[in-house]
């Protein structure tokens, strides 16, 4: 059970929040990064692209169902979190309430914690590519369900804060382009080295951002 005092409430509701879901979006970056490679390398028949698959890149299917795993039980606290945090807010700020009971709808709506769980299976079962279909769906969904958040966040919260959550959330989409920029090149079939290159040091990059959020934000910065 989660508890919240009043203090901690005024101070940042949805600062977790949207922190939680900008990591959330950078692992999807993350993997959809890894598992480029498999997924070209399966070719035109799934019983033929298997073989090649597995030996395409370092980073297995298991080895991403586990980590994805970790993503859709993390998402699944954030949209229990969510809920709870409407329901105490009720009473004393009912527009930051309804804002969270549309959100919690618009996540309930979108089957987003369900998508997440289908790719958790798709990668057991080794279909790469409808999981990077399903991981880009869910993508899309938490990116708006950011954006719904940060409405609120605009007009409520610090200055500097703001900022400082603004900017990582340019960070973020400067990677999610920098991302469907190489998936377009993979499609294409564009030289495999130059993409693993491109890959690699967008894989760095997005490991970067992740570790530079948790380190200001889990270090007590206010």
């Amino acid at each position: 059970m989660i508890s919240m005092s009043s203090t901690e409430t005024n101070k940042s509701l949805f600062h977790p929040l949207t922190l939680l879901l900008i990591l959330a979006l950078l692992l999807f970056d993350s993997n959809l990064i890894r598992l480029a490679p498999q997924v070209k390398a399966q070719g035109a028949t799934e019983a033929d692209a298997l073989p090649a698959a597995k030996n395409a890149a370092p980073t297995s299917a298991a080895q991403l169902a586990l980590s994805q795993s970790q993503i859709a039980e993390r998402y699944k606290r954030i949209e229990e979190l969510i809920l709870r945090m409407a329901e105490f807010e009720a009473a004393n700020n009912p527009k930051r309430a309804a804002l969270l009971r549309q959100a919690y709808k618009q996540s309930r709506d979108n089957l987003t914690a369900t998508q997440l769980q289908t790719i958790v299976r798709l990668l057991n079962q080794e279909q790469l590519k409808r999981a990077v279909d399903t991981q880009a769906e869910s993508q899309v969904a938490l990116q708006k369900l950011l954006e719904l958040l940060m409405t609120e966040d605009r007009s409520d919260r610090l200055q500097n804060e703001k900022n400082r959550i603004r900017a990582y959330i340019r960070d973020v989409e400067r990677l999610l382009r920098e991302q469907r920029s190489i998936q377009g090149q993979n499609q294409g079939g564009a030289d495999a080295e130059r993409i693993a290159k491109q890959q690699g040091e967008l894989a760095g990059k997005t490991g970067d951002l992740a570790d530079k959020i948790r380190e200001n934000e889990e270090g007590g910065k206010p």
